[in-house]
């Protein structure tokens, strides 16, 4: 992670995923100011918990070509097969059922209380965006609020990025 700060020096970064754990908090911060960045926002996707299961357990690879699959949401054509190279389809170990369910626990135990502790401390910062919807729908919203974030920020101000209404952007 900090080769790639490295390389973004001044530039805007999404953190997925960390802090994950209430300790990276303090390092979150140090990480920030030692690459001059701007913590600007922080984005919870909410999903109820048997339709997260149901999505990670459903997963499905090809370990042959790397084509993902879901069997919900984006079966292959013939079960089981991938579509692109008819290579066998495999489920990895942590996307297991017994395995999310555990992940799930330890989202509890380690995650919630970093997203609390945001919420609290950066209200103004902080947004949900339900993860329901089919990905393109979710991968459009949050990258339209993003840019919105984005233009707003006092680095893109600074830069002279953004010039008018960022509604046009849209």
């Amino acid at each position: 992670m900090l080769g790639g700060l490295e390389r973004v020096r001044g530039e805007s970064v999404l953190f997925d995923g960390f802090p994950r754990h209430y300790e990276q908090i303090e390092v979150f911060f140090h990480l920030l100011q030692g690459h001059q960045l701007e913590f600007c926002a922080v984005l919870v996707l909410t999903l109820d918990f048997e339709t997260a299961v149901q999505r990670l357990a459903g997963r499905r690879l090809c370990p042959e070509c790397g084509a993902l699959y879901n069997l919900y949401t984006n079966p292959p054509q013939s079960a089981g097969k991938c579509d692109e190279c008819e290579h066998e389809l495999i489920q990895r170990k942590d996307d297991w059922q017994e395995i999310v369910r555990h992940r799930f626990g330890t989202y509890q135990l380690e995650t919630v209380p970093v997203i609390d502790f945001f919420k609290r401390e950066y209200p103004q910062l902080c947004w949900e965006e339900s993860a329901a919807a089919p990905m393109h729908e979710i991968g459009n919203r949050v990258r339209k609020r993003l840019e919105q974030i984005m233009c707003q920020s006092a680095n893109a101000q600074r830069k002279g990025q953004c010039e008018g209404n960022a509604g046009d952007h849209f």
